[in-house]
Formats: C-alpha cells, structure tokens, sequence
C-alpha cells in the first residue's frame, strides 16, 4: 500500500492486517503460517550432516526457516530486526524481497503500535534495518529492499545523538582532564588548540601496552562533544572501536573496500556531496586507534577520501587527524607473508608517513604498581632477545596446572567471572586443545554442530580430488574462521567470530554466552567488562550459520557455512590484542614466531603475580622476535 499523507515520499510495501495486541501471541501466529519442509531426523546433540556441504550451500530457505525458528521462540522485534539484518549480510538470503514481505509484520510490530499506524511502523523499521546496514557497507538498495519516507542526514544525526548529553560530557571531561598526566595533557592541548585554531595536524600517539591512550582518546571525545564538534572515532578492529562512545571501524566509516586480492587498488565510493561525505567534511577530528595493525594502502584510501571530500590537495584534506597505536605489538596480517612483506605493509613504509609528528605516552598507567615487570615488558617490546629469561614469573609444567590458575572452578561456574581471563598461546591448535579441555568441566547441555563444505572453484581443482581436499580441511585447523566440528555447550563462553552488529557491540571477538541452542540458531547474551568488573546482557541475541571462506595452503578457496562461534577460554597471541586482564596464563611450549607476540602476550595484565607461564621442564628463557624496522 502506499504510504498514508504526512510522508514526503512514498514506498510500496505489501502489509498483511495486524492485530493490535501487544505481546508473544502475534509472533507465533505470523510463524505458524511459515511450514517447513519435512527433513530426515538427526540424533538429538547432532546437528547438520558432514559430507553434504554443497547441497546445505545451495539451500535457499535455510534464512527463511532460521527467522522462522526465532519468530516461535518469541522473540522481540528488535531482536528480529537485529537477526535480519546479520542474515542479510551474512547468509546470502536468495530472495531479500520476499523475505520482508514474508516477515515485515513481525519485524515491524512493536514500531506499528507505538504509531498506531502501519505505513509509520514500516518506515521506521525500514530506517533502522538501513542503519544497521550500514555498518557493515550495505544499505537497503544493495538487496532490492523498499526505502524508507525519511532519510535522515548523518551530520544531523550524530549531532542528535549527544545533544541531550552535553552538560554530562562537560562534566565528564572537566574530570577526566583533572586526572591527565602530564603526557597526556600536552597531547590533548595540542589536539584541541588544533581544532580552535582550525590548523590541520597529522599526528601519531605512540604508547605502549597500558599507557593511557584509551583514557586519553575518551577524554577528548568528551570535550569536543560538549562542545557541539564532531568527532569521529575509529579503529582498525571493530573491538577495539567500541572502547570509544559512538567508535566504528575505520574501514565502516570510511567505506574501505574489502577485497582478497591483496594488489588490488583501495578507492572509497564516498563522494563530497554524499551523506558520509558531509559527515567527514563537518568533523573537527578523526581518530584512528590501532593504526600500526593497518595496512599502508587503507590508510592511503582514507586520505585520499579526506581529500575527496574537502575538495583540497592538503594531506587529508587539512584535517585534524590523530592516529594511535604501538609498533611494538602485532603488525598487519599478511597471509604466509615474508619478514619483507610484512615490513611493507605497514603504514611506517607509506609514503604518508612524513606527514605526522610523533608524540609519546611513556609513563606506566596499568602496571604501575609494579615497575620492575613494567621495565620486563618494555625491554621485550623494544627488541631485546633473542631470547628472554623468565625468572620473574612463575612457571608450571603442564596443561592442567595452567588452566587450574586461570579457571578454577568458582570461576567456571560464573561465565562473567571468566571475561577478565584468557589462556595465551602462539598456535591455533594449543588453543583448541586448552579450549577442549575447558569445555569438559562446563555442565551443560551440548550439541556437535558439523560444517557445511564446499570449494568454491570446483572445476578448477585439478590434481587433488575436491573431496579429499574437503576432508583434510575438517581436520585442519584452518585461522579465521569456525571448526568443521563445533560444539557447543549452554554455558559456555564464547567468542563471536565475525562483525555481527557493531551498532550493539556485537564484533568480532566479543565475548558472549550460549543460553540456548536450536536446530537453526543459537541464543547468546553478551558479556560486557567494565574497571575489571565482568557483567551479562540480559538481552538475547540470535545467531545463525553463516558463510566463511578461507585460502587452503593447496590454493584452492573453501566456504564453510558454520556458526561463527568459538570457544573464548583461551585465545592466540593475535587475537588477545587490545585486552586488558585480571589473570593470564601464558603457554610457551612453543616459541613466537612473528613480530611483537610475545609482548603483545605478557603486557595483557598489572601485575606479574596476575600471570603463570607454561614451560618445559627445565627451560628458562624464550624465544622473542622483533622487526626493528617498523620500530619508532
């Protein structure tokens, strides 16, 4: 129908009757029309077959039935919406369009009774699902969806978004400038004298682990804020961007192009007179966390946009723009990337580089009460070695001793007592066998969820059959992406293994537990840490299989349709980035084998009575690896 009078534009949207009674009732009555089709039964704790990976690939309805499931599970609106929008993006839904006018009713019931009005109800729920859409570089047209009546102006809206804040944000930085030290202060005075001044600055802020750049950034956003600039905060990892009120990934705010071909040029669509584009031009700073982990060419990209946008030749257009980070931890992912590939990735090899002054945070914020461990960290980060002595932490033997000082059993039995802790070590399969061995102890009810494999590229599979390729992978423990045989347990901890819902905080690495586990999704609730302090979402998030692929070291491409979901017990030395935590425990059975691992590991924690490391019996030293040329 279209839309009523009062709307500047008009959408076509095929809306069944509703009935205005609020609660669970309607969900299931919308479901009850949505028949599956009969399917063989599997054992009760199994879940999808191993050896049909292309035909489970090429079922168009597995998205219809999932929505399905989590519409008679009664769940809200809003978390329905939430749903969509991760299968839209995730799951390749065959046909978007039938899809909503299939399930715009449960997806827009709570928005339609608020307006009392259908056509409002819809729009709004259009809005939203865009919004979201968005912050994964998608939008409504990308998948054929009708458009909204209203289109809301980015500048307006982050405008919006702390105007009724600006007496809290005030205060709030009056306070936290208090608490600078004397670091901290003269960057910040150089930032904001930058943007009163209206003066362009490229600056970089290099801190090591625990130095106060978080703190710092925070505090900046606030004053600015409260002043009514915008700000425009940005990471390279979606978790590290929501450390920050309002932060995004810098390939989000930007719409960096994400592509496997590593020679490929990146060029933003943003254009000056585009919405994104008013957003940066009106910005008064950007902020850029974990710089030192992207590669040389994003950051071209972004000031070629800044630049785009400002209509200038000035670098990044004559910009406020602080990047942050430490050279010292982990450099940008090259896959099988040599020493000398790995260097050239890095920003310090781009030519943009010269632009930016250097300013350092170098007094201990988060082990300061512990000096000597503080220098211990230091000295590795700097490039000492090759090989360390460990005599300053304490040391044990075996698996079972590590994961009983990391997780005994109080803390097992609280699943948020468990985010401030990890388990570190260099290989994914010490991970998996620590993550196994954990999982043992959980009571819950489990269930083995096995993939669905494909290769992409069939044909071109030549002298190796596309089936024993398939086999090797599930034995494999492939990075980046979900086990072949995923299990999982009510209880457990778990680690999202994809950017769900960043508007929620829903990115890739976020800890979450699994609360329920179906046929088609699986409900988890969000575990959120706050000064140390671990605490669970009382909301339900729903998730579904979706696609992965991954680059097999024959050259071939496997897509694994899994749920993005592993154990979050224990972690890789990469992936615990960005962490600060209460108890580590530290496996180097194996040695490091790339640059700023093990610093990256032992500067996780305050205190060197907060970690235990795993050694052979006798050793006493470990290997540490260090590439001085992307040192400051």
């Amino acid at each position: 129908m279209a839309a009523e009078s009062g709307l500047r534009h008009s959408f076509l949207s095929q809306t069944p009757h509703i009935a205005r009674k609020p609660g669970a009732f309607h969900y299931a009555t919308a479901a009850a029309s949505l028949l599956e089709r009969p399917r063989a039964k599997a054992p009760a704790n199994i879940a999808g077959p191993s050896r049909q990976g292309a035909l489970l690939l090429s079922d168009g309805h597995k998205a219809e039935h999932a929505l399905t499931e989590a519409i008679q599970s009664l769940k809200s609106p809003n978390q329905l919406r939430s749903f969509f929008v991760h299968l839209l993006v995730n799951d390749h839904v065959a046909s978007p369009i039938t899809m909503w006018n299939t399930f715009q009713d449960a997806l827009a019931h709570d928005l339609i009774l608020r307006h009392d009005n259908v056509n409002f109800g819809v729009n709004e729920t259009l809005q939203e699902i865009n919004r979201a859409l968005e912050e994964h570089g998608r939008s409504l047209t990308h998948y054929g969806l009708p458009q909204p009546a209203f289109h809301s102006r980015e500048v307006e809206m982050e405008l919006d978004k702390w105007e009724g804040q600006l007496d809290v944000l005030a205060a709030r930085s009056a306070t936290a400038v208090s608490k600078l030290n004397k670091e901290q202060y003269g960057i910040y005075k150089e930032i904001m004298d930058a943007v009163t001044h209206k003066r362009s600055l490229c600056a970089f802020v290099d801190g090591k682990a625990g130095r106060g750049k978080t703190f710092l950034v925070n505090t900046i956003c606030n004053k600015l804020r409260s002043e009514g600039h915008i700000v425009l905060p940005t990471a390279t990892s979606a978790f590290a961007a929501q450390l920050y009120p309002g932060g995004k990934t810098t390939h989000s705010v930007f719409k960096v192009p994400i592509t496997a071909d590593e020679n490929e040029e990146l060029v933003s669509p943003i254009e000056p007179h585009d919405p994104r584009g008013e957003l940066i031009r009106e910005s008064s700073a950007i902020i850029w966390d974990e710089a030192p982990m992207a590669k040389s060419e994003v950051l071209t990209c972004v000031e070629e946009t800044c630049r785009r946008v400002m209509r200038n030749n000035l670098p990044f257009g004559g910009k406020v723009v602080v990047l942050l980070g430490d050279f010292r931890q982990t450099c940008p992912v090259i896959r099988q990337g040599t020493r000398r590939q790995v260097v050239d990735a890095s920003i310090r090899s781009s030519p943009l580089w010269r632009e930016f002054t250097t300013f350092r945070l170098q007094q201990p914020i988060r082990n300061a009460e512990d000096l000597p461990y503080a220098d211990f960290v230091d000295l590795i980060g700097d490039g000492a070695g090759p090989y360390i002595p460990l005599d300053l932490l304490q040391h044990v033997h075996n698996r079972t001793s590590l994961i009983e000082f990391v997780y005994p059993e109080d803390v097992l039995r609280d699943p948020a007592l468990c985010l401030t802790r990890a388990i570190l070590a260099p290989t994914n399969s010490q991970v998996d066998a620590y993550n196994t061995e954990i999982l043992s102890k959980i009571e819950g009810f489990t269930r083995t969820f096995y993939a669905a494999d494909a290769m992409q590229d069939p044909e071109e599979v030549d002298d190796t059959s596309p089936d024993l390729l398939l086999e090797q992978a599930e034995r494999d423990c492939i990075p980046g992406i979900p086990a072949h045989n995923l299990e999982v347990k009510v209880h457990g901890v778990y680690r999202l293994m994809c950017n769900f819902a960043p508007d929620r905080g829903l990115v890739k690495n976020t800890r979450v537990v699994v609360m329920h586990i179906g046929k088609r999704i699986i409900t988890v609730r969000i575990l959120r840490g706050a000064g140390g302090v671990g605490s669970m979402d009382t909301e339900d998030v729903l998730i579904s299989r979706i696609p992965f692929t991954a680059m097999l070291p024959s050259g071939h491409t496997l897509v694994r349709r899994q749920f993005p979901l592993a154990p979050a017990y224990a972690t890789t030395f990469n992936s615990c980035q960005g962490l600060t935590l209460d108890v580590v425990g530290v496996d180097l059975t194996r040695p490091v084998f790339s640059h700023g691992q093990l610093y990256t590991a032992l500067s996780r924690i305050r205190h060197r009575s907060h970690a235990k490391i795993r050694l052979h019996p006798g050793q006493t030293k470990t290997k540490n690896v260090t590439y001085h040329e992307v040192l400051l």
